[in-house]
Parts: C-alpha cells; structure tokens; sequence
C-alpha cells in the first residue's frame, strides 16, 4: 500500500492590534503550534508595524503594517529530502512596533503534513 502525503492547513488565528502593545507580547497560541509546520504566513491587515518574536524576549523580525512574512522552514532544509519544520508547540510572539493606537489585525497561517 503506498503512502499519502496530504498537505494540511492549520486553522487560521488572528489577534486585533488594538488590544496588542508595544510593551507585551502577544501569541496567537497559548500551548504552541499544534502542528509541525513546513510553512507559516503571518499577515498584518492593522495600521502599525508588528515586531515578531520566537522567544517573547527578542525581536527576530518586523512584519510592516499591510503586508506579510512567509517563515519558510522548507527552503532551509539541505539535503533537499530532509524535511524542515517548526516543532509543534514552538510559540510565534508579536507586539506593536510603538505604543499608539491602531485599527486591524494580525493573522496566523500555517500548512504541515499530515501522515
């Protein structure tokens, strides 16, 4: 019997940046990832940079207002058969990128394999 990969979409979570600030980070899962994803996109629809942390300590990145970031773990894999992914329960952590108001939200997509 042959093996089925399916690609799988994780359910899409979202925060409202008017409850976010610049000082505490927010994470759109309490426990973690649920899944091992190979992908994950984070879109800013709000009016303000987010900056965006693995730790809830550093910043690893921005995600300007209106725009998005694909994490690619895939595309870091070397040999290309090996499969890299962010380990289920790792937390994705954003903040306001400075404390004023804004109207919008952050979203958090994610595709992993199912077996």
């Amino acid at each position: 019997m042959s093996q089925k990969n399916y690609i799988l979409p994780l359910e899409v979570k979202h925060l409202n940046t008017l409850k976010m600030s610049a000082v505490d980070w927010s994470t759109f899962y309490l426990y973690g990832i649920p899944e091992a994803c190979f992908l994950i996109r984070l879109t800013n629809d709000s009016t303000i940079s987010l900056f965006l942390s693995y730790d809830g300590v550093t910043i690893a990145d921005i995600i300007r207002n209106k725009s998005s970031v694909d994490l690619n773990y895939q595309t870091n894999s070397f040999p290309n058969n090996y499969v890299s992914k962010i380990a289920i329960g790792s937390k994705i952590y954003v903040k306001k990128s400075a404390n004023v108001g804004s109207l919008g939200s952050v979203y958090l997509s994610g595709y992993y394999n199912a077996h």
